[in-house]
């Protein structure tokens, strides 16, 4: 089974928005990494405030509105801690949180922001302005692109043939059993997208966990998933969508396919459960919905048609007056 054009659509726009966003994230991190003070230890002890080695949801909260935003909540901040938490602990390590801030595709930058060296920042300190500005640009727009990406999602889980088994079947065509970036590139061709090698890299990136640079089920399914319970509206939105191709295929169903008998419009399919069981009893004539719905009337005899004398008939006292004058003039 595999998906619609309306779903593919629509997994297209996900894919395309996955790998936007992915790379103006990937050139926040090296804009960041390009300041000369910034010192990846230097930014943990900033967000670690309790000194415990880790990072946490409440502490990336408390970063945000040191820097005066309101926008984003702890569950959303949670929900990044959850996103780059290699070991499922609810916080951010020393190394996950080196994955949410350096560049992945320029490894030089990457080694040269490791090898500087750190300052000790107390609990009541800060960086400089510029890199905490670089900070929180990267935190607002990783919040921003699961923002947008929660929406896609929900759009798609509203198609009524969607599944993330007929999703991950449109995408792998070849049946290899994994996701590359060529059967991806492929995919994207079918729908009218025509990505480069950058923006496909950047997509298996964002998705893949295991660093394989291959997508498995597991890994898309989960990705696919939205992370909000959908809303009412949504719901009767997929009722409604269901509901409407149920009617569809019951009328391609009840189509007559013979050849020597023309195919009926849904008006008149609808009107025939009124009509008569003798309505289509000649294959070659067709006949009309509206025909049966009165009882055949006799056709009445046609009365014989009178038409007026040309000439007024003449009273026998002018008949004598006009043969009398003809005599005399003859």
């Amino acid at each position: 089974m595999s998906l619609g054009h309306e779903s593919e659509r629509r997994l297209k726009e996900l894919l395309v928005a996955v790998g936007d966003g992915e790379r103006t994230l990937e050139s926040s991190r090296q804009r960041l990494c390009n300041i000369r003070d910034f010192a990846p230890h230097s930014a943990f002890q900033r967000f670690d405030r309790d000194c415990n080695a880790f990072v946490s949801s409440g502490e990336i909260v408390t970063f945000l509105r040191d820097q005066r935003n309101f926008g984003i909540s702890e569950g959303e901040a949670f929900r990044l801690v959850r996103f780059f938490d290699s070991d499922e602990d609810g916080r951010l390590s020393f190394q996950d949180f080196l994955q949410m801030l350096l560049p992945c595709t320029d490894n030089l930058l990457r080694n040269i922001s490791l090898d500087r060296h750190s300052t000790r920042v107390g609990r009541f300190e800060s960086l400089p302005y510029d890199i905490e500005r670089a900070l929180l640009d990267i935190i607002e727009k990783e919040v921003d692109l699961m923002r947008r990406l929660d929406t896609l999602k929900r759009e798609l889980e509203s198609r009524f043939d969607f599944s993330a088994m007929a999703a991950y079947r449109s995408i792998d065509r070849y049946n290899d059993g994994r996701i590359n970036t060529f059967n991806l590139g492929t995919f994207l061709r079918s729908v009218g997208h025509y990505a480069s090698e950058t923006e496909l890299l950047a997509i298996v990136r964002r998705i893949d966990t295991d660093g394989d640079a291959n997508l498995s089920y597991a890994e898309f399914a989960e990705f696919t998933r939205s992370q909000c319970p959908p809303s009412r509206s949504m719901i009767e939105a997929t009722a409604r969508a269901e509901s409407a191709e149920r009617y569809r295929r019951r009328l391609l169903d009840c189509r007559n396919t013979s050849p020597l008998r023309p195919i009926a419009s849904p008006r008149c399919m609808s009107a025939s459960r009124y009509a008569s069981p003798c309505r289509h009893s000649s294959p070659l004539r067709p006949s009309s919905p509206y025909r049966a719905r009165s009882p055949v009337r006799p056709m009445p005899e046609p009365l014989p048609r009178c038409y007026p004398s040309p000439t007024r008939a003449l009273a026998p006292v002018e008949e004598d007056g006009l043969v009398t004058g003809l005599r005399t003039f003859i």
